[in-house]
């Protein structure tokens, strides 16, 4: 059985290359202490609603997870650009041939551009930016 929410969270000095992690199993979270707290405070909070959306959702899809992630975040008040930029900011990008980060990965770069496309959306159909009407209609009605 797995867990619901997170039931305990543990700073520890090193994930890798990774800001923070989750057992979905226990619910238990890690947070790599060092990068953690180099971040803005906003990029913090999306990258734990982001390890919560793993429990929550009980999934390992990177992208379900920024989906659930976004949608807190977003009905909270937090800025689109800070939703963007938590993983823009903090996804380490590996080139798997050669071992070494590079540019943005093909998943990497699918999962931030759905961002941006899911700030587009909440923009115009939640915050009511006509900028985004023309994109909304032309890519999402018939």
């Amino acid at each position: 059985m797995n867990a619901k929410d997170i039931s305990k969270v543990k700073f520890v000095g090193s994930l890798g290359s990774s800001p923070a992690s989750v057992n979905r199993v226990n619910g238990v979270m890690l947070v790599n202490k060092n990068w953690f707290n180099s971040l803005p405070k906003e990029q913090r909070y999306f990258i734990l609603l982001h390890e919560k959306g793993h429990v929550v959702c009980n999934t390992s899809n990177e992208f379900k997870a920024d989906d659930w992630a976004f949608k807190e975040y977003a009905s909270q008040g937090y800025s689109l650009k800070d939703a963007i930029l938590a993983l823009v900011n903090n996804l380490k990008f590996i080139d798997r041939k050669r071992g070494k980060y590079s540019a943005l990965g093909k998943e990497q770069k699918n999962r931030v551009l759905m961002q941006i496309i899911r700030c587009k959306i909440y923009d115009y159909k939640i915050l009511g930016n006509e900028n985004y009407k023309d994109w909304y209609n032309k890519n999402f009605t018939n």
